[in-house]
């Protein structure tokens, strides 16, 4: 989805494809409202880490979308999930892969800075 948007506005430094095949192509914001369905609306019972990721994807799609409020409804849902695993302590990840543990700080920075980015 986020490719999507980045072609449909012209921010892709090539376009692979012609102008016939990316009218094509579904919205993007379809695809951000089929991958917002398909987050759980129970937070409790999201305790997967992909799903904590997700929402941090769709955060930074929301900036990339102009959609500010779905960015800071994401971020919120992404602190909420961590608050609620305790994730702020590297210890309770469960992680024993360094690559793994790599990637989550990274989530983790991402989102810790994504509201900085949408007031641009």
């Amino acid at each position: 989805m986020l490719c999507r948007a980045r072609l449909r506005d012209n921010a892709a430094s090539t376009t692979p494809l012609s102008a016939k095949e990316a009218a094509a192509l579904p919205a993007p914001e379809a695809l951000f409202a089929a991958a917002e369905d398909a987050i759980p609306k129970d937070l409790e019972s999201a305790s997967n880490f992909d799903v904590i990721r997700s929402t941090a994807l769709l955060a930074v799609c929301a900036i990339q979308l102009a959609k500010p409020r779905k960015m800071y409804q994401h971020v919120g849902v992404f602190w909420t999930l961590c608050s609620m695993h305790r994730l702020h302590d590297e210890k309770n990840w469960g992680v024993t892969d360094r690559v793994e543990a790599e990637e989550r700080r990274r989530v983790l920075c991402v989102l810790a800075l994504s509201p900085v980015f949408a007031q641009y």
